[in-house]
């Protein structure tokens, strides 16, 4: 009986470690989603925040430039999304990773409530080991 106890431990211990490597880091996917479901809850400066922490900065762009950027950004998502009623269901449909895994595409579908839906393509780039959201052209 002791030793079934034993294995037990042993296999939950591995498994909680699995799960708390494999979340550790937030995919490209999970970035996007957290992101539009701040939008889905009318939270735009939550989703904005989402945002900024999660872009790349060139050289020359400076906090305050991105912020305005992203500000802009976000007030066109608003009108869009009072527009339409809100959100009714966003659907991740692929997140695409590059073979050599520094980029990645997230494809997802939103629906709005007035029933007209959407495709959201977004890029990402690795940097310092993290996901960043690539606004670049």
């Amino acid at each position: 009986m002791k030793r079934k106890n034993t294995t037990l431990v042993v296999l939950v211990s591995m498994i909680l470690t699995f799960m708390f490597v494999a979340c550790s880091g937030k995919s490209p996917a999970d970035i996007e989603m957290s992101m539009w479901k701040q939008v889905q809850k009318g939270n735009y400066e939550d989703a904005m925040e989402i945002l900024v922490k999660n872009s790349m900065r060139s050289e020359d762009d400076t906090p305050e430039k991105q912020r305005e950027v992203v500000t802009m950004f976000a007030e066109k998502v608003k009108a869009s999304c009072e527009e339409k009623g809100g959100i009714k269901d966003i659907k991740l449909l692929e997140e695409s990773i590059s073979e050599d895994g520094n980029t990645a595409l997230v494809t997802l579908e939103i629906t709005y409530k007035n029933g007209s839906t959407k495709e959201e393509r977004s890029k990402y780039k690795k940097v310092d080991g993290d996901w960043k959201i690539d606004m670049s052209k």
